[in-house]
C-alpha cells in the first residue's frame, strides 16, 4: 500500500513538471526529464496532461510527450492516446519534427487497419517532405500493400505547378527502390485506366499521362523502352505522342542509342510536344 501511494505522489509530481514546462513556468530539462520517466512509470491518470502538453510548450518537450504516450499505450490502451497522436500528425500548425516523431511512434502501437492516417499524409500536396518519408516508412512497417500506388499518387500530387519538387523527386527515388517487380506493368495499367488510384484522377487534360510515361522510365529507364515502344504503337494519340517524346529523350539523352533516363522538365506537358 505505501509503495503504491509513492508511486502516486511520484506520478502526481512529475505531471506537474510537464504540465509547467509545457506552460512555460518551469525549466524546461526538468519538463523533458519529467516525460522521459513518464513512459515507464505514467499510469492512465498521466494520459489527458500529456495530451495536453502535445499541443504546447516546447517542441523537444511535445516531442517527449508522443514517446511517452505511445509507451502507456502499451501498458493502457486508452482512445485518448490515439486520437491525440493523430491530431498531432495532421494538425499544419504543428512543427514537422513532432509531427514526424507523433507518425513514429503511433506506428508502433498500431497495426495496419490504422494505416489510413498515414496514407492521407502522402497524398496531401501540402505535406512536407520529412513528414511523407514518416509515414511511407510507417506504411513499410506496418507491411501496406499498396506501397506503389501511394507513391504514384504523391509524385501526381507533388508534380503539380504548385507541388513540391523535391518530394516529387524522392516518390521516384522510393519506387526505383521499391522490391516490386511488377513496376512498370502497374504503372502501364494506370497510364490506361486499367488500375485506379484511390486518392488521384489521372485526367488526360493536366498532362497526368505524360508524367506517368516519364514516371515509367525515370524508374526504369532500360526496361522502359519496351514498354514504351508498344504504347508508341498501339495506344490513344495522347499517351503515343507522350511516349515517342519521351523514347526519343531516352535515347537522345546518351546521344549513342543506349537509354538513360530524362530529367523531370519544368514542364510535363511540353515533353510530349517536343
Amino acid at each position: 500500500m505505501f509503495g503504491a501511494l509513492w508511486n502516486r505522489l511520484r506520478e502526481g509530481k512529475l505531471l506537474r513538471r510537464v504540465t509547467e514546462a509545457a506552460a512555460g513556468r518551469g525549466a524546461a530539462w526538468e519538463g523533458l526529464e519529467a516525460a522521459r520517466l513518464l513512459r515507464t512509470c505514467g499510469t492512465a491518470r498521466s494520459v489527458p496532461a500529456l495530451c495536453a502538453a502535445l499541443t504546447q510548450g516546447p517542441d523537444a518537450l511535445r516531442t517527449e510527450c508522443a514517446a511517452a504516450l505511445a509507451a502507456m499505450y502499451t501498458r493502457h490502451p486508452d482512445e485518448q492516446v490515439l486520437r491525440a497522436l493523430n491530431a498531432a500528425i495532421a494538425s499544419e500548425r504543428q512543427p514537422e519534427n513532432v509531427r514526424v516523431a507523433a507518425v513514429e511512434q503511433l506506428a508502433g502501437i498500431v497495426d495496419a487497419r490504422h494505416a489510413r492516417q498515414f496514407v492521407e499524409l502522402l497524398v496531401k500536396r501540402n505535406t512536407p517532405l520529412v513528414v511523407c518519408q514518416a509515414a511511407f516508412g510507417a506504411l513499410v512497417r506496418l507491411g501496406y500493400p499498396e506501397l506503389l500506388d501511394r507513391l504514384v499518387e504523391s509524385y501526381l500530387f507533388h508534380s503539380a505547378s504548385d507541388g513540391d519538387p523535391a518530394t516529387r523527386q524522392w516518390a521516384v527515388g522510393e519506387l526505383k527502390a521499391l522490391g516490386d517487380k511488377q513496376k512498370l506493368t502497374k504503372i502501364h495499367e494506370i497510364v490506361h485506366g486499367r488500375r485506379r488510384l484511390d486518392h488521384y484522377a489521372v485526367n488526360a487534360d493536366r498532362g497526368d499521362l505524360t508524367r506517368l510515361i516519364l514516371l515509367m522510365a525515370q524508374v526504369e529507364p532500360q526496361q522502359s523502352v519496351r514498354f514504351l515502344s508498344q504504347m508508341q504503337d498501339h495506344s490513344t494519340r495522347v499517351i503515343s505522342s507522350a511516349a515517342a517524346a519521351v523514347l526519343r529523350k531516352l535515347r537522345d539523352a546518351r546521344g549513342d542509342g543506349t537509354p538513360s533516363p530524362p530529367t523531370h522538365p519544368a514542364s510535363d506537358d511540353a515533353a510530349a510536344q517536343s
